[in-house]
């Protein structure tokens, strides 16, 4: 469970991410819960700085790790597109940026087989498996001009 959230390793397919997302939205809605009975304040009336240190110390690290898991879900299922995790940043393109991301993650299925960021995590072989490393090589192209 661990590596689904915090690993940018391997790859994702669709069902894992949907899980992973689920679980991540869930967890989120469960904290706001425990954190507003704890306070006995509305979660929409209670500010952030209304709120004792320790608790805004929590939710600043609660966020924190609930972005990074999020980016680490996002980069395995751009992975398994055999996309580099940098297309994260297609989230930042305003009106259509999380459009994309929504329709590639979400909704198309992966690379069938092997790619460069690991086997086909529906072939069985884990769902973030760390892709076998190929030895590094440096070929050069001759010819005439």
């Amino acid at each position: 469970m661990f590596r689904l959230f915090f690993s940018f390793q391997g790859r994702l397919n669709r069902a894992r991410y949907w899980l992973g997302e689920l679980i991540r939205w869930v967890a989120l809605v469960g904290l706001v819960a425990l954190s507003t009975m704890a306070t006995g304040a509305s979660w929409q009336a209670a500010a952030f700085d209304d709120l004792p240190l320790p608790l805004q110390i929590f939710w600043m690290t609660t966020g924190a790790l609930w972005i990074y898991a999020g980016l680490a879900l996002q980069a395995k299922r751009w992975h398994d597109r055999d996309k580099s995790g940098f297309w994260i940043l297609v989230n930042l393109v305003p009106y259509v940026g999380g459009l994309i991301a929504f329709i590639e993650c979400g909704c198309r299925r992966g690379t069938t087989g092997s790619n460069r960021f690991g086997p086909d995590p529906r072939d069985g072989n884990g769902a973030s498996a760390a892709p076998a490393r190929a030895p590094a090589t440096l070929s050069v192209r001759t010819g005439t001009i």
